[in-house]
């Protein structure tokens, strides 16, 4: 729960303060409390579970127990609002621009205001109490008072994180700036990059793996290549840093301490100062430039003002750590799994526990004062109280079990192979010896049978009753060891020897098998995935091969790659074709044909050919290594059925034994029969209360699950998004390279010199990366083998299209829009696609129509989806209307939105009429500029995203190549995974009830029992693990 603030009106008494502040934060209800006596408040920190008025009211009755005319209520506190980002459409004027951001700058409810005239974008920040509603209408009413024609609107963005800002000193040419942020954006070291013209500065944000100082050398070539006078220098700005913690020891005087939080708060260093009198402590946030060394000298200076002999120093409190992967080698138990996870996370040291059993890993997230070495050998202690063979350390980052490394080497699951078969020779003749026993048991109807019967049982049964025993001696009773030894002695002294020896038999067969098919389930998921390369042929200067580890290959570099090689790193091919597998990728079996100047992904297999790649990304980023990460998390993400399971569990089984202790006791108290006799009925019940049925099948049949996909080329990153998938009820579907191709070409050029409007149109859209425009240049280069030139003052017209000056002409190209704000009359276009009008000095020229084909196979994807359960679906394009519908009729779409600018698609996803409950909706991109719609979906779907960050991280499910008839493959697999779920539930429960009941009654024997035990999980585990 959040913080409570609860004013404390009237105290004054700092005795009774530490008294009231001991007494409520000793309360169940509370984590933390702490007054602030000048202030006379309480800041309060409930826990989870607590009922805040309730706790209000046991909080006021404490302070009136010390205090009883204090008056106490909760304190409502606004947050300070983040930074807001306005749109300023149709805003040119360079002049205009700069004093709207003057004028915004200085009202009382704003902090600071930045235009970007090449975005048509003001980025402020609100001061803490400011109305956004209200201040937006201020700031429109100030932009119309310069530019009436400027639409204001609120944009909400992400920003992105460890952002470079370069001065450009001189830079003025619009036309230039757009080059250079065009070149700059488009390197390999770098993200995203945008110039501010008005402030002659670039905003950065470099890829990951790039080296600052080698890109900010490569940046400044590329600025002096157009513009050669321009100085180009990195901006340091200093970060704002956080909350300071001052000792004020010896501060006793109430009346001193206000004076100091006063002075101390009035500094231009300081932000805000609180001292808590009771602590004896100062809370100041400094100001961003502000030096903390010389703000602590000045803040020493200003107590001794008041206090000489108050101590004065920097309290340096503990960061909060970071998440712990600890690795649980060997733990193979569902059921002791579960008890390891609830015991750790009911520590006072950690925050949260989570163990993924596939992986024999822990993902621990501790608390803030936690002691990490202590905590380790203490979490160590609570594994092995449980299963003392596990072996327990810290996971390296990239060490993690099978999937990181590409491959299982055997001793990452607890065991190597050697040992498995060693193992499972001796389990063999362990078996086979004690059933020999038991057969002849059987047969023997004479004296000795009762020692063929133990002897038999003890060849079966040992190393459970032996770990029983250590369990309870640890405090560990209810276990499925002491349960099974409870059950089978019990059976022996009642003179039930032969079902004794079965129960014990079955169960060891079950445990077997429950081992196997972890084992199995984990290495389906490795061999799978079995795509990380090994080694790198780098081409070094002498023309020789080097052969390296992927992870020592730089940018740059030239790799050959020879037949029958996978690809290890992604990147272009610079000579030689060849044709690629690329099925552990896209689980597509046809090959892919890759020539000079092709992409190529990191995990293909090279079938034939020689291939010399440039490497455009660092082994860390690569396409392998970003699906080995998915996936291998995937089943860390647990469903809500698979955390309901486990918790249930965890009351089933005491549960079930309370019921046999009083099925045992009760009825022969009352007469109802013989004590043998219950004890009998008793001890079935102990046999059916072992829940790995459900513990293990459960998650089984999700990780199956996200493996029939991945084999499917579809990455899906959890059980959870299974779940949601199942109840996907509306597809919203991006309409270019999602159900078209997006490969553009001009289809019609309509005007009185088509030859002319072509290189008007040719010219203007040279600098721009959008689709149509592209398409319009190669047109233009393909018709006359020559590029455009000539273009000055280039400038983009968002959401319209743009305007430049060409030859002493001023040109306008783009949708009605953009001729109704020149003012330029048009006639209406004819024919389907995107259609761009030109017009020429204020005069219409013409107009050219620029189309997309529909996707192979995109109608039949569509019709696909329906029998999973899809009933709408939807499109959404920054098209023309007539091409929006054109495609939308084809395919059958229901709904259809077109010419909508890019941040439009968000609002109009959000806004979508209302499903019935529970029904979900997806969105299908491509993964490029969808990062925000497929992040705001409640399925995100990334189209043909190879190699894309973008989608890879805001996704949920990835499609790893471009068949939408993948999109049904995926709802099947989700679904079925959902039905052998329930599946198994209602089964296991159904048998384990139906024999619980039968036993109360008297009509069920021990066999039965055991199959209701062993058998029902058997057959769950093999209902998980069959096909999708």
């Amino acid at each position: 729960m959040k913080e409570m603030t609860i004013s404390l009106k009237g105290l004054t008494c700092a005795n009774c303060a530490g008294k009231i502040e001991k007494a409520v934060g000793e309360m169940p209800e509370t984590k933390e409390a702490e007054i602030n006596l000048l202030k006379q408040e309480m800041r309060l920190v409930p826990t989870a579970e607590a009922d805040r008025e309730k706790l209000l009211e046991k909080v006021t009755e404490t302070v009136h127990k010390y205090e009883s005319d204090v008056e106490v209520f909760l304190v409502e506190k606004k947050k300070p609002q983040g930074e807001m980002t306005i749109s300023l459409k149709g805003l040119t004027c360079a002049n205009c621009a700069g004093k709207i951001e003057k004028a915004v700058g200085e009202m009382p409810e704003t902090k600071e205001a930045e235009i970007n005239l090449l975005k048509q974008e003001m980025r402020l920040v609100p001061a803490a109490e400011a109305d956004r509603t209200k201040l937006l209408e201020k700031i429109t009413e100030t932009v119309h008072k310069y530019e009436s024609d400027v639409e204001v609107s609120l944009v909400e963005k992400k920003k992105p994180q460890g952002e470079m800002t370069i001065s450009l000193k001189g830079l003025t040419c619009a036309n230039c700036a757009g080059k250079i942020e065009k070149a700059v954006g488009e390197m390999p070291e770098t993200k995203e990059a945008e110039i501010n013209l008005l402030k002659q500065e670039m905003r950065l944000v470099p890829a990951a793996e790039a080296d600052r100082t080698k890109l900010l050398e490569k940046i400044t070539e590329a600025v002096h290549k157009y513009e050669s006078d321009v100085e180009v220098s990195l901006v340091e700005k200093k970060k704002p840093q956080g909350e300071m913690t001052i000792s004020l020891k010896g501060l006793t005087c109430a009346n001193c301490a206000g004076k100091i939080e006063k002075a101390v708060g009035e500094m231009p260093e300081t932000k805000e100062a609180e001292i808590n009198l009771l602590k004896q402590e100062m809370r100041l946030v400094p100001a961003a430039e502000a030096d903390r060394t010389k703000l602590l000298e000045k803040i020493t200076e200003t107590v001794h003002k008041y206090e000489s002999d108050v101590e004065v120093s920097l309290v340096e409190k503990k960061k909060p750590q970071g998440e712990m992967t600890i690795s649980l080698k060997g733990l193979t138990c569902a059921n002791c799994a579960g008890k390891i996870e609830k015991a750790v996370g009911e520590m006072p040291e950690t925050k949260e526990a989570e163990i993924n059993l596939m992986k024999q890993e822990m993902r621990l997230v501790p608390a803030a004062e936690a002691d990490r070495t202590k905590l380790l050998d203490k979490v160590t202690e609570i594994v092995h109280k449980y299963e003392k063979d596990v072996e327990v350390s810290l996971a390296k980052q990239g060490q993690s079990c099978s999937i990181t490394h590409g491959h299982c080497d055997g001793d990452c699951c607890g065991h190597t192979h050697s040992q498995e078969e060693t193992a499972g020779k001796k389990l063999i003749l362990r078996f086979g010896v004690g059933l020999a026993f038991f057969v002849v048991a059987c047969l023997w109807q004479k004296q000795g049978q009762t020692a063929l019967f133990l002897i038999s049982y003890a060849i079966f049964g040992y190393d459970v009753i032996l770990q029983a025993l250590k369990n309870i001696s640890k405090g560990q009773v209810f276990d499925e060891n002491f349960l099974m030894s409870l059950s089978t002695v019990g059976a022996m002294v009642i003179g039930e020897m032969s079902e004794a020896v079965f129960v014990m038999l079955f169960y060891q067969v079950g445990e077997a098998f429950q081992d196997y098919a972890v084992r199995r389930s984990r290495r389906s998921i490795t061999a799978l995935m079995d795509i990380r390369p090994d080694f790198a042929h780098v081409l070094t200067a002498d023309g020789s091969l080097q052969k390296v580890s992927p992870e020592q290959v730089a940018i740059g570099d030239v790799i050959v790659v020879k037949a029958g090689e996978k690809i290890p790193l992604d990147g272009t091919v610079v000579e030689g074709s060849a044709l690629l597998d690329t099925a552990a990728l896209t689980g597509e079996s046809l090959p892919r044909e890759v020539e000079a100047g092709s992409t190529v992904l990191s995990g293909c297999i090279n079938r034939d050919g020689l291939l010399h790649v440039e490497v455009t990304k660092p082994f860390g980023e690569s396409t392998v290594m970003k699906i080995l990460e998915l996936v291998e998390n995937a089943a860390g993400r647990k469903s809500k059925t698979e955390k309901f399971i486990t918790r249930f569990a965890r009351v089933y089984t005491p549960a079930v034994v309370g019921l046999a202790v009083l099925l045992a006791v009760v009825p022969p108290i009352l007469g109802q029969g013989a004590f043998s006799q219950w004890i009998g009925r008793a001890l079935i019940f102990l046999v059916v209360s072992c829940p790995c049925a459900l513990v293990l099948s459960v998650p089984l049949s999700y990780f199956a699950g996200i493996g029939a996909a991945s084999k499917n080329g579809i990455l899906i990153k959890g059980g959870n998004v299974l779940d949601t998938l199942c109840h996907t009820k509306r597809i919203v579907f991006d309409k270019t390279g999602t159900l078209t191709k997006g490969q553009f070409t001009v289809t019609k050029i309509e005007g009185e010199n088509p030859a002319a409007l072509l290189e008007m149109a040719a010219a203007g859209e040279s600098l721009s990366n959008h689709p149509v425009a592209r398409a319009i240049a190669k047109h233009f280069e393909t018709e006359t083998g020559r590029q455009p030139e000539g273009v000055t003052d280039y400038a983009e017209q968002g959401g319209m299209g743009i305007t430049c000056q060409w030859k002493g002409a001023h040109l306008a190209l783009g949708n009605r829009r953009l001729m109704e704000k020149e003012g330029v009359s048009c006639p209406e276009a004819v024919g389907t696609g995107s259609v761009v009008y030109v017009a020429k000095d204020g005069v219409y020229e013409g107009y050219l129509v620029v189309d997309d084909t529909i996707k192979d196979g995109a109608a039949d994807a569509l019709a696909a989806l329906q029998p999973y359960g899809v009933t709408e679906t939807v499109m959404l394009t920054g098209d023309g209307k007539a091409a929006a519908e054109k495609v939308g009729n084809t395919l059958g779409i229901h709904r259809i939105y077109a010419e909508l600018l890019p941040a439009d698609k968000l609002h109009i996803l959000e806004n979508m009429p209302q499903m019935e409950e529970g029904a979900k909706t997806a969105f299908v991109g491509d993964g490029i500029n969808d990062a925000p719609v497929l992040a705001g979906a409640d399925v995100g779907i990334a189209m043909g995203a190879m190699g894309s960050d973008a989608a890879m991280e805001a996704a949920d499910v990835v499609l790893m190549d471009d068949d939408l008839r993948k999109i049904s493959v995926g709802l099947r697999i989700a679904k079925n995974t959902r039905k052998i779920v329930m599946q198994n539930i209602v089964f296991a429960l159904g048998i384990k009830i139906l024999v619980l009941l039968l036993s109360a009654l008297g009509m069920a024997t021990m066999w039965i029992a055991v199959f209701a035990d062993v058998g029902v999980a058997v057959l769950a585990i093999l209902n998980a693990m069959r096909k999708k």
